[in-house]
Protein backbone atom coordinates (compact mmCIF):
# COMPACT_ATOMS: atom_id res chain seq x y z
CA UNK A 1 0.00 0.00 0.00
CA UNK A 2 2.81 2.42 1.03
CA UNK A 3 4.51 1.44 -2.49
CA UNK A 4 1.52 2.31 -4.56
CA UNK A 5 0.83 5.84 -2.33
CA UNK A 6 4.37 6.80 -3.41
CA UNK A 7 4.62 5.84 -6.78
CA UNK A 8 1.13 6.35 -8.09
CA UNK A 9 1.49 10.24 -8.65
CA UNK A 10 2.52 11.62 -12.14
CA UNK A 11 3.08 15.21 -11.59
CA UNK A 12 3.64 16.02 -7.28
CA UNK A 13 2.90 14.09 -4.43
CA UNK A 14 2.82 15.57 -0.84
CA UNK A 15 3.55 14.13 2.29
CA UNK A 16 1.96 15.39 5.50
CA UNK A 17 1.69 14.15 9.29
CA UNK A 18 -0.15 14.93 12.46
CA UNK A 19 1.82 17.03 14.94
CA UNK A 20 -0.34 16.01 17.59
CA UNK A 21 -2.47 12.50 18.31
CA UNK A 22 -5.82 12.08 19.23
CA UNK A 23 -5.19 12.79 23.05
CA UNK A 24 -3.39 15.84 22.29
CA UNK A 25 0.24 14.42 22.83
CA UNK A 26 2.83 14.81 20.62
CA UNK A 27 3.09 12.70 17.51
CA UNK A 28 6.46 12.34 15.48
CA UNK A 29 6.21 11.52 11.62
CA UNK A 30 6.67 8.23 10.19
CA UNK A 31 10.37 6.73 9.87
CA UNK A 32 9.56 6.97 6.07
CA UNK A 33 9.83 10.81 6.16
CA UNK A 34 13.63 10.42 7.17
CA UNK A 35 13.91 8.19 5.06
CA UNK A 36 12.56 10.36 1.80
CA UNK A 37 14.67 13.18 2.98
CA UNK A 38 17.84 11.08 3.09
CA UNK A 39 17.26 10.56 -0.70
CA UNK A 40 16.39 14.24 -1.71
CA UNK A 41 18.10 16.41 0.60
CA UNK A 42 16.60 19.40 -1.32
CA UNK A 43 12.96 18.69 -0.35
CA UNK A 44 11.46 22.51 1.97
CA UNK A 45 8.70 20.95 4.63
CA UNK A 46 6.31 23.69 5.14
CA UNK A 47 3.42 25.00 7.15
CA UNK A 48 0.02 23.24 6.16
CA UNK A 49 -2.26 26.80 6.04
CA UNK A 50 -3.85 26.50 9.57
CA UNK A 51 -0.17 26.58 11.22
CA UNK A 52 0.48 29.70 8.20
CA UNK A 53 -2.22 31.92 10.04
CA UNK A 54 -5.72 33.10 9.11
CA UNK A 55 -5.93 33.62 5.02
CA UNK A 56 -8.28 33.56 2.83
CA UNK A 57 -7.97 29.27 2.14
CA UNK A 58 -9.60 28.73 5.35
CA UNK A 59 -12.77 30.83 4.76
CA UNK A 60 -14.54 28.38 2.97
CA UNK A 61 -18.07 28.12 4.61
CA UNK A 62 -19.75 29.57 7.90
CA UNK A 63 -18.47 26.73 10.15
CA UNK A 64 -14.41 26.39 8.73
CA UNK A 65 -14.45 30.40 9.06
CA UNK A 66 -15.73 30.24 12.66
CA UNK A 67 -13.77 27.92 13.89
CA UNK A 68 -10.26 29.20 12.16
CA UNK A 69 -11.47 32.51 13.74
CA UNK A 70 -11.97 31.39 16.95
CA UNK A 71 -8.06 29.78 16.77
CA UNK A 72 -6.63 33.00 15.24
CA UNK A 73 -8.08 35.19 17.95
CA UNK A 74 -7.03 33.17 20.78
CA UNK A 75 -3.37 32.79 19.89
CA UNK A 76 -2.87 35.15 17.23
CA UNK A 77 0.23 34.15 14.79
CA UNK A 78 3.40 35.69 14.41
CA UNK A 79 4.97 38.38 11.96
CA UNK A 80 7.12 35.15 10.46
CA UNK A 81 3.62 33.08 10.26
CA UNK A 82 2.17 35.96 8.38
CA UNK A 83 4.93 36.61 5.95
CA UNK A 84 5.19 32.81 5.07
CA UNK A 85 1.23 32.99 3.87
CA UNK A 86 2.50 36.20 1.44
CA UNK A 87 0.65 38.34 3.47
CA UNK A 88 1.25 41.30 5.84
CA UNK A 89 0.18 41.81 8.99
CA UNK A 90 -2.15 44.83 8.01
CA UNK A 91 -3.80 42.02 5.30
CA UNK A 92 -3.85 39.88 7.92
CA UNK A 93 -5.84 42.15 10.13
CA UNK A 94 -8.23 43.25 7.69
CA UNK A 95 -9.47 40.22 6.98
CA UNK A 96 -9.67 38.62 10.42
CA UNK A 97 -12.00 42.02 10.83
CA UNK A 98 -14.21 41.25 7.68
CA UNK A 99 -14.78 38.06 8.81
CA UNK A 100 -15.57 38.86 12.78
CA UNK A 101 -17.76 41.82 11.39
CA UNK A 102 -19.99 39.14 9.20
CA UNK A 103 -20.53 37.44 12.04
CA UNK A 104 -21.43 40.01 14.49
CA UNK A 105 -23.61 41.15 11.68
CA UNK A 106 -25.16 38.08 10.77
CA UNK A 107 -24.66 35.91 13.86
CA UNK A 108 -24.80 37.86 16.98
CA UNK A 109 -25.53 36.16 19.42
CA UNK A 110 -22.86 33.47 18.21
CA UNK A 111 -20.06 36.61 18.29
CA UNK A 112 -20.94 37.33 21.36
CA UNK A 113 -20.21 33.49 22.91
CA UNK A 114 -16.95 33.58 20.60
CA UNK A 115 -16.05 36.72 22.65
CA UNK A 116 -16.53 35.59 25.91
CA UNK A 117 -14.57 32.76 25.15
CA UNK A 118 -11.71 34.48 23.80
CA UNK A 119 -11.35 36.30 27.35
CA UNK A 120 -12.20 33.42 29.38
CA UNK A 121 -9.41 33.31 32.52
CA UNK A 122 -8.45 29.85 32.48
CA UNK A 123 -6.35 30.24 35.91
CA UNK A 124 -6.65 28.11 38.93
CA UNK A 125 -7.30 29.62 42.58
CA UNK A 126 -5.49 27.62 45.58
CA UNK A 127 -7.96 25.21 47.19
CA UNK A 128 -6.76 26.62 50.51
CA UNK A 129 -4.92 24.85 53.35
CA UNK A 130 -7.65 22.88 54.81
CA UNK A 131 -9.21 21.71 51.58
CA UNK A 132 -5.28 20.31 50.57
CA UNK A 133 -4.88 18.76 54.09
CA UNK A 134 -8.42 16.66 53.00
CA UNK A 135 -6.84 15.62 49.81
CA UNK A 136 -3.63 15.34 50.29
CA UNK A 137 -2.90 14.48 53.63
CA UNK A 138 -2.79 10.74 55.60
CA UNK A 139 -4.36 11.49 58.75
CA UNK A 140 -2.91 14.73 60.09
CA UNK A 141 0.13 14.59 58.46
CA UNK A 142 0.97 14.39 54.74
CA UNK A 143 3.47 11.63 53.18
CA UNK A 144 4.90 12.55 50.24
CA UNK A 145 6.38 10.40 47.82
CA UNK A 146 9.53 11.22 45.04
CA UNK A 147 6.52 10.24 42.21
CA UNK A 148 4.32 13.24 44.00
CA UNK A 149 6.98 15.62 44.04
CA UNK A 150 8.06 15.08 40.32
CA UNK A 151 4.21 15.44 39.64
CA UNK A 152 3.59 18.52 40.90
CA UNK A 153 7.08 20.17 39.49
CA UNK A 154 5.74 19.14 36.06
CA UNK A 155 2.38 20.66 36.78
CA UNK A 156 0.55 21.42 39.91
CA UNK A 157 -2.86 21.12 38.27
CA UNK A 158 -1.86 18.09 37.23
CA UNK A 159 -0.96 16.70 41.01
CA UNK A 160 -4.17 18.31 41.99
CA UNK A 161 -5.99 16.24 39.31
CA UNK A 162 -3.73 12.84 39.82
CA UNK A 163 -3.58 12.98 43.86
CA UNK A 164 -7.07 14.77 44.74
CA UNK A 165 -9.58 14.82 42.23
CA UNK A 166 -8.49 10.73 41.28
CA UNK A 167 -10.20 10.56 38.28
CA UNK A 168 -11.66 7.26 37.02
CA UNK A 169 -8.97 6.55 33.71
CA UNK A 170 -10.72 4.37 30.61
CA UNK A 171 -8.66 1.12 30.48
CA UNK A 172 -7.91 -0.26 27.27
CA UNK A 173 -6.91 -3.35 26.52
CA UNK A 174 -3.78 -2.52 24.55
CA UNK A 175 -0.13 -1.45 25.29
CA UNK A 176 1.03 1.70 25.77
CA UNK A 177 4.11 4.19 27.18
CA UNK A 178 3.35 3.06 30.42
CA UNK A 179 2.87 -0.46 30.53
CA UNK A 180 5.76 -0.76 28.01
CA UNK A 181 8.17 0.56 30.97
CA UNK A 182 6.12 -1.19 33.84
CA UNK A 183 7.90 -4.82 32.18
CA UNK A 184 11.16 -3.10 31.64
CA UNK A 185 11.13 -2.46 35.36
CA UNK A 186 9.86 -5.20 36.62
CA UNK A 187 12.08 -7.40 34.16
CA UNK A 188 15.44 -5.73 34.68
CA UNK A 189 15.12 -5.56 38.83
CA UNK A 190 14.45 -8.83 38.84
CA UNK A 191 17.49 -10.27 37.00
CA UNK A 192 19.74 -7.11 38.43
CA UNK A 193 18.51 -9.00 41.47
CA UNK A 194 19.64 -12.69 40.21
CA UNK A 195 23.24 -11.19 38.84
CA UNK A 196 23.82 -9.51 42.31
CA UNK A 197 22.79 -12.89 44.48
CA UNK A 198 25.27 -14.89 42.21
CA UNK A 199 27.84 -11.64 42.32
CA UNK A 200 27.55 -12.40 46.13
CA UNK A 201 27.39 -16.64 45.78
CA UNK A 202 31.08 -16.37 43.83
CA UNK A 203 32.85 -13.68 45.90
CA UNK A 204 31.82 -15.58 49.40
CA UNK A 205 32.79 -19.02 47.36
CA UNK A 206 35.85 -17.57 46.18
CA UNK A 207 37.04 -15.04 48.27
CA UNK A 208 37.59 -12.83 46.17
CA UNK A 209 35.49 -9.78 43.63
CA UNK A 210 34.93 -12.61 40.67
CA UNK A 211 32.58 -10.65 39.37
CA UNK A 212 28.88 -11.49 37.94
CA UNK A 213 28.63 -11.20 34.77
CA UNK A 214 27.63 -13.65 32.62
CA UNK A 215 27.67 -15.40 29.36
CA UNK A 216 25.03 -13.75 26.54
CA UNK A 217 23.07 -16.61 26.28
CA UNK A 218 22.73 -17.36 30.18
CA UNK A 219 21.64 -13.14 30.52
CA UNK A 220 19.23 -14.33 27.47
CA UNK A 221 17.55 -17.04 29.34
CA UNK A 222 17.40 -15.13 32.22
CA UNK A 223 15.39 -12.07 30.71
CA UNK A 224 13.49 -14.81 28.70
CA UNK A 225 12.37 -16.23 31.86
CA UNK A 226 11.51 -13.04 33.36
CA UNK A 227 8.87 -11.56 30.06
CA UNK A 228 7.70 -14.98 29.89
CA UNK A 229 6.56 -14.75 33.32
CA UNK A 230 5.67 -11.13 32.71
CA UNK A 231 3.45 -12.05 29.42
CA UNK A 232 1.28 -14.49 31.23
CA UNK A 233 0.60 -12.31 34.55
CA UNK A 234 0.73 -8.67 33.49
CA UNK A 235 -2.71 -7.91 32.96
CA UNK A 236 -4.29 -10.65 32.15
CA UNK A 237 -1.79 -11.62 29.45
CA UNK A 238 -1.96 -8.40 28.02
CA UNK A 239 1.34 -8.94 25.99
CA UNK A 240 0.52 -12.36 24.70
CA UNK A 241 -3.08 -11.06 23.49
CA UNK A 242 -2.24 -10.83 19.59
CA UNK A 243 0.44 -10.37 17.04
CA UNK A 244 1.20 -6.69 17.90
CA UNK A 245 1.58 -6.93 21.79
CA UNK A 246 3.84 -10.29 21.10
CA UNK A 247 5.68 -7.57 18.57
CA UNK A 248 6.30 -5.24 21.25
CA UNK A 249 7.14 -7.83 23.47
CA UNK A 250 9.98 -9.21 21.47
CA UNK A 251 11.13 -5.51 21.33
CA UNK A 252 11.06 -5.09 25.06
CA UNK A 253 13.31 -8.43 24.95
CA UNK A 254 16.00 -7.01 22.87
CA UNK A 255 16.45 -4.06 24.71
CA UNK A 256 16.22 -5.91 28.07
CA UNK A 257 18.89 -8.20 26.94
CA UNK A 258 21.20 -4.87 26.13
CA UNK A 259 20.57 -3.31 29.79
CA UNK A 260 21.30 -6.22 31.54
CA UNK A 261 24.28 -6.94 29.62
CA UNK A 262 25.49 -3.23 30.68
CA UNK A 263 24.42 -3.50 34.15
CA UNK A 264 26.00 -7.25 34.66
CA UNK A 265 29.49 -5.47 33.12
CA UNK A 266 29.33 -2.49 35.17
CA UNK A 267 28.49 -4.75 38.62
CA UNK A 268 31.63 -6.41 37.26
CA UNK A 269 33.42 -4.12 37.00
CA UNK A 270 32.81 -2.20 40.58
CA UNK A 271 33.03 -3.06 43.86
CA UNK A 272 29.41 -3.24 44.72
CA UNK A 273 29.15 -5.70 48.19
CA UNK A 274 25.26 -4.93 48.68
CA UNK A 275 22.16 -3.84 46.76
CA UNK A 276 18.41 -2.82 47.47
CA UNK A 277 16.03 -2.87 45.23
CA UNK A 278 12.87 -1.07 45.79
CA UNK A 279 13.85 -0.32 49.54
CA UNK A 280 11.28 0.86 50.94
CA UNK A 281 12.57 4.34 53.07
CA UNK A 282 10.31 6.52 55.90
CA UNK A 283 9.32 5.99 59.03
CA UNK A 284 9.66 2.22 60.53
CA UNK A 285 11.90 1.68 57.84
CA UNK A 286 16.02 1.29 57.38
CA UNK A 287 16.33 4.01 55.94
CA UNK A 288 14.49 6.94 57.58
CA UNK A 289 12.07 9.95 55.56
CA UNK A 290 13.51 13.46 55.05
CA UNK A 291 11.17 15.42 57.39
CA UNK A 292 9.84 18.71 57.66
CA UNK A 293 7.75 21.60 59.44
CA UNK A 294 6.04 23.68 57.22
CA UNK A 295 3.97 26.31 59.16
CA UNK A 296 3.60 23.87 62.06
CA UNK A 297 2.29 21.13 59.69
CA UNK A 298 4.72 17.78 59.38
CA UNK A 299 5.56 16.78 55.84
CA UNK A 300 6.81 13.17 56.02
CA UNK A 301 9.54 12.40 52.90
CA UNK A 302 8.80 8.88 52.11
CA UNK A 303 8.87 6.18 49.33
CA UNK A 304 5.57 5.54 47.48
CA UNK A 305 4.34 2.57 49.47
CA UNK A 306 4.43 4.62 52.53
CA UNK A 307 5.97 3.97 55.67
CA UNK A 308 7.43 0.58 56.06
CA UNK A 309 7.46 -2.35 59.01
CA UNK A 310 10.85 -3.85 58.12
CA UNK A 311 14.15 -4.09 60.38
CA UNK A 312 14.51 -0.32 61.67
CA UNK A 313 17.18 -1.16 64.36
CA UNK A 314 19.71 -1.15 61.54
CA UNK A 315 20.02 2.86 61.74
CA UNK A 316 23.74 3.35 60.27
CA UNK A 317 24.32 6.74 58.74
CA UNK A 318 25.29 6.18 55.05
CA UNK A 319 26.83 8.58 53.38
CA UNK A 320 25.75 9.12 49.30
CA UNK A 321 28.59 8.04 47.25
CA UNK A 322 26.71 8.98 43.51
CA UNK A 323 23.55 8.75 41.46
CA UNK A 324 23.12 7.35 38.38
CA UNK A 325 20.99 6.69 35.55
CA UNK A 326 20.67 5.84 31.91
CA UNK A 327 18.12 5.09 29.33
CA UNK A 328 16.23 1.97 29.02
CA UNK A 329 13.84 2.87 26.20
CA UNK A 330 14.21 1.63 22.83
CA UNK A 331 15.22 4.06 20.52
CA UNK A 332 15.76 4.87 16.73
CA UNK A 333 19.35 5.31 15.20
CA UNK A 334 20.17 6.53 11.46
CA UNK A 335 22.48 4.59 9.88
CA UNK A 336 23.56 3.55 6.57
CA UNK A 337 25.90 1.85 4.40
CA UNK A 338 28.47 -0.22 5.49
CA UNK A 339 29.37 1.12 8.89
CA UNK A 340 25.78 1.11 9.93
CA UNK A 341 26.44 -2.10 12.39
CA UNK A 342 28.90 -0.21 14.10
CA UNK A 343 27.08 2.73 14.03
CA UNK A 344 23.91 1.07 16.06
CA UNK A 345 26.82 -0.33 18.07
CA UNK A 346 28.06 3.04 19.24
CA UNK A 347 24.63 4.09 20.03
CA UNK A 348 23.85 1.53 21.95
CA UNK A 349 27.04 1.54 23.83
CA UNK A 350 26.22 5.37 24.67
CA UNK A 351 23.12 5.05 26.16
CA UNK A 352 23.69 3.02 28.43
CA UNK A 353 26.39 4.93 30.52
CA UNK A 354 26.21 5.86 33.80
CA UNK A 355 25.14 9.58 33.66
CA UNK A 356 24.60 11.31 37.12
CA UNK A 357 27.11 12.70 39.73
CA UNK A 358 29.24 10.96 41.97
CA UNK A 359 32.14 12.20 45.08
CA UNK A 360 35.27 12.69 43.17
CA UNK A 361 37.58 11.75 46.27
CA UNK A 362 37.79 9.19 49.84
CA UNK A 363 38.59 6.13 47.17
CA UNK A 364 34.87 6.10 45.76
CA UNK A 365 36.48 6.69 41.47
CA UNK A 366 38.41 3.25 42.60
CA UNK A 367 35.44 1.54 43.42
CA UNK A 368 33.15 2.80 40.57
CA UNK A 369 32.98 1.35 36.67
CA UNK A 370 35.08 3.77 35.44
CA UNK A 371 34.97 2.43 31.88
CA UNK A 372 30.87 2.79 32.39
CA UNK A 373 30.69 6.20 33.07
CA UNK A 374 29.51 8.64 30.63
CA UNK A 375 31.64 11.86 30.01
CA UNK A 376 28.76 14.16 31.22
CA UNK A 377 29.00 12.58 34.75
CA UNK A 378 30.82 14.59 37.31
CA UNK A 379 32.76 14.38 39.56
CA UNK A 380 32.21 16.54 42.41
CA UNK A 381 33.92 17.20 46.05
CA UNK A 382 32.18 15.91 49.11
CA UNK A 383 31.46 19.88 49.91
CA UNK A 384 30.39 20.76 46.75
CA UNK A 385 27.72 16.95 46.93
CA UNK A 386 26.50 18.12 50.18
CA UNK A 387 26.21 21.62 48.79
CA UNK A 388 24.18 19.72 46.15
CA UNK A 389 21.72 17.84 48.83
CA UNK A 390 21.02 20.97 50.36
CA UNK A 391 19.68 23.22 47.21
CA UNK A 392 17.75 19.82 46.65
CA UNK A 393 16.49 19.41 50.00
CA UNK A 394 15.68 23.60 49.61
CA UNK A 395 13.39 22.75 45.98
CA UNK A 396 11.68 19.49 48.04
CA UNK A 397 10.52 22.03 50.61
CA UNK A 398 9.32 24.25 48.07
CA UNK A 399 7.16 22.16 46.55
CA UNK A 400 5.85 20.69 49.81
CA UNK A 401 5.25 24.00 50.57
CA UNK A 402 2.99 24.58 47.14
CA UNK A 403 1.00 21.16 48.05
CA UNK A 404 0.73 21.95 51.71
CA UNK A 405 -0.58 25.50 51.06
CA UNK A 406 -3.00 24.02 48.04
CA UNK A 407 -1.63 25.96 45.25
CA UNK A 408 -3.03 24.36 41.94
CA UNK A 409 -1.56 26.70 39.04
CA UNK A 410 -1.77 25.49 35.77
CA UNK A 411 1.83 26.33 35.13
CA UNK A 412 3.42 23.31 33.85
CA UNK A 413 7.46 23.63 33.40
CA UNK A 414 9.22 24.19 29.91
CA UNK A 415 12.95 23.66 29.59
CA UNK A 416 12.98 22.84 25.03
CA UNK A 417 10.77 21.99 22.65
CA UNK A 418 10.99 18.61 23.59
CA UNK A 419 10.78 18.99 27.50
CA UNK A 420 8.30 20.16 29.11
CA UNK A 421 5.28 19.32 31.72
CA UNK A 422 2.27 18.78 29.20
CA UNK A 423 4.80 16.17 27.25
CA UNK A 424 3.60 13.10 28.77
CA UNK A 425 0.26 14.21 31.33
CA UNK A 426 -2.89 12.49 30.98
CA UNK A 427 -5.01 15.53 31.86
CA UNK A 428 -4.03 18.23 29.33
CA UNK A 429 -7.99 17.59 27.86
CA UNK A 430 -8.97 18.63 31.67
CA UNK A 431 -6.78 21.74 32.39
CA UNK A 432 -7.21 23.24 28.86
CA UNK A 433 -3.86 24.75 28.61
CA UNK A 434 -2.72 27.02 26.17
CA UNK A 435 -0.14 29.36 25.82
CA UNK A 436 -2.64 32.22 24.66
CA UNK A 437 -5.28 31.25 27.42
CA UNK A 438 -5.32 34.19 30.07
CA UNK A 439 -3.78 32.32 33.46
CA UNK A 440 -1.77 29.79 31.35
CA UNK A 441 2.13 29.95 31.56
CA UNK A 442 5.07 27.89 31.11
CA UNK A 443 7.46 28.00 33.95
CA UNK A 444 10.64 28.48 31.98
CA UNK A 445 13.47 26.51 33.39
CA UNK A 446 17.48 27.60 32.78
CA UNK A 447 19.72 24.76 31.69
CA UNK A 448 22.83 24.97 33.54
CA UNK A 449 25.78 26.61 32.50
CA UNK A 450 28.23 24.27 31.06
CA UNK A 451 30.76 26.51 31.98
CA UNK A 452 29.61 26.94 35.22
CA UNK A 453 32.57 24.14 36.92
CA UNK A 454 35.17 26.01 35.15
CA UNK A 455 34.14 28.99 36.42
CA UNK A 456 34.67 28.06 40.23
CA UNK A 457 37.85 26.40 39.07
CA UNK A 458 39.44 29.29 37.77
CA UNK A 459 38.25 31.74 40.53
CA UNK A 460 40.36 28.74 43.22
Amino acid sequence: ALYRAVSKPEEELYISWSLASADGGDSRASSVVDQIRELFPGIKTERDPVQKGFSMELVAGEEEALRHMLNNLKQRPSEKAISENEMDAGDHDLLLHQVMAWFSENRPELMERVMKTVEDDNSREPVGREMAKRLFAKGEDFSLSASRLDKYFSCPFAHFVGYGLRPMEEQEFKSAGREIGDVYHKCIMAVSRELMDRKLHKDSAEGCGSGPYEEKEELEDLVDSQLDKLAGEYKGGLFISGGREKYRMDRIRQVCIKAVEAIGKQLEEGAVTEAFFEEKFGRGCRFQPVIFTLDGQMVYMESASGAGSGDSSDKTNFQPAGMFYFNIADQQVSATGKDSQKEIEKADSKRFRLQGAYVDQEGIPEMMPREALDKTSAGLTREDFLTLERDVRKEMEKISQGIVSGRIDITPFYLDKNTDGCSFCNYRTICRFQKTNRGNSYRILKKPDKNTKAKKEDKK
